[in-house]
């Protein structure tokens, strides 16, 4: 990986051979700095008592595939894959199915869909932090469809 590469988001680096990302990501800096912060914030750390990392990287992941953004779910399975022990909580179904409901068909929801994760054990933390990270991604799946629009109006 070239210096260049290591500063882009790991989704940029997916962009066609001969596009400049760092020209793309100078059209949008502050949305570009913003991803990292919620990357940092949401995606990464250890948190007390919200999702497991690997929880967190499984709805990303799905949340990723479902909107559909190819390389953006690609790049979340290998966070996922990385952190990932091996056995899939239960929950997981529970949650994978709430993530399909937030990206296909949010309009639908609830409040029987709440209760559902609420009793499947998920906290009211652990239920907002799954909200915002499907919030996240999407809008993050949006940013760079939108980015290889402008790469290909600038070719």
């Amino acid at each position: 990986m070239t210096e260049v590469e290591a500063r882009v988001h790991p989704a940029l680096r997916g962009l066609d051979e001969g596009v400049d990302a760092e020209a793309l990501i100078a059209l949008r800096p502050k949305t570009y700095a913003a991803f990292d912060a919620v990357d940092d914030a949401y995606l990464r750390p250890e948190v007390g008592d919200g999702l497991s990392l690997a929880a967190r990287a499984f709805v990303a992941w799905t949340a990723a595939s479902l909107v559909p953004h190819k390389r953006l779910a690609e790049e979340c399975k290998q966070e996922l894959d990385a952190v990932y022990s091996g056995e899939e909580p239960a929950l997981w179904g529970v949650m994978a199915k709430h993530v399909a409901l937030m990206v296909k068909s949010p309009a639908t929801a609830q409040k029987a869909d709440v209760d559902a994760l609420l009793a499947a054990g998920l906290t009211l933390k652990q239920l907002v932090e799954l909200a915002q990270i499907v919030a996240y991604v999407t809008y993050q799946a949006r940013v760079l469809h939108g980015m290889r629009m402008w790469q290909k109006e600038a070719r």
